[in-house]
């Protein structure tokens, strides 16, 4: 049988698990390659990483003067500029960071309303931030 994709037994209970391609000439079984695959884990550290409050991040949507203009800053800026925002505005805001944040397992390229809100319950305390 050519291609046929064998289970290592000697690998079982390590923390690599290693497969053989192996093909028969004659009823010989010979050895073609070897793939080796590491083992991972998925806990709650990798679903909600440290998220990076430092990142640039824009607050749009939001009356400022005469108009609306967004205001660009750190991604903790613009969440604790939205918490200063009267509840109508906090709805219509839309927060979109530099680079994807990932909560609960998802990426998440932009916030609005409640996405906002869940964004700054992992918000630092503010003597956690200052160097």
């Amino acid at each position: 049988m050519i291609g046929a994709l064998a289970f290592c037994p000697w690998a079982a209970g390590t923390s690599q698990v290693m497969h053989a391609l192996c093909y028969e000439v004659n009823g010989v079984a010979r050895l073609k390659e070897t793939i080796s695959m590491s083992e991972a884990s998925w806990g709650d550290a990798t679903k909600t990483p440290t998220i990076e409050w430092r990142m640039s991040a824009s607050l749009e949507n939001v009356a400022r003067g005469d108009g609306e203009m967004a205001e660009v800053t750190s991604l903790e800026g613009a969440v604790r500029a939205w918490l200063d925002l009267h509840p109508e505005h906090r709805i219509a805001a839309t927060l979109t960071p530099e680079r994807p944040v990932l909560i609960d397992g998802i990426s998440h390229a932009s916030f609005a309303g409640d996405g906002i809100a869940i964004l700054s319950e992992q918000l630092p305390s503010a003597e956690t931030q200052q160097d």
